[in-house]
């Protein structure tokens, strides 16, 4: 028995040794598992970081989009006024323009007729002024005749009182 139990010790120092050299490997491949562990947990970490932020960046980018695409309706419908504002103005221009031709063709005609007025006017004037020259003509041709008649009348009621005598 003593072979067997110096086999049994031998066998035992064996086993403790591959014990303890399991434990060593053992111990080195926690501290491996360990650090590949903590180097995910940070890895997870940084990946849930970057999830928060991309998420954040997403959700900024939807408001900001969202009141983006309101402020483009809002500026549309403005357009859409402005273009019904532009084309009633320019209705209404037309219809101003087409007023002041009527105007001016009315206007046109009242110059054309107070020119004519006018230039009966001038004729009148200087018809009115050969008239009264015409006038004081044969008023002083009337008043001769009249001055030589009376001297007429006078030689005759001389001669008449003279051969009467």
């Amino acid at each position: 028995m003593g072979v067997d139990a110096n086999a049994i010790a031998a066998l035992n120092a064996e086993l403790q040794q591959e014990l303890a050299k399991l434990k060593e490997e053992s111990s080195a491949n926690a501290d491996v598992l360990r650090a590949a562990a903590d180097e995910h947990r940070g890895v997870a970490a940084a990946a849930k970081a970057e999830t928060a932020v991309a998420k954040a960046e997403a959700e900024f980018e939807r408001g900001r989009y969202e009141a983006l695409a309101e402020s483009a309706a809002v500026a549309r419908r403005d357009v859409e006024s402005l273009v019904e504002k532009n084309s009633a103005s320019a209705r209404q221009l037309a219809e101003h323009e087409a007023a002041l031709r009527e105007q001016s063709a009315k206007l046109d005609a009242a110059d054309d007729r107070a020119s004519a007025a006018e230039s009966a006017a001038r004729r009148a004037e200087s018809e009115r002024a050969l008239l009264h020259v015409a006038e004081q003509r044969a008023a002083e041709t009337a008043a001769t005749v009249t001055a030589e008649k009376a001297k007429l009348e006078a030689s005759r009621d001389a001669a008449l009182a003279v051969q009467a005598a």
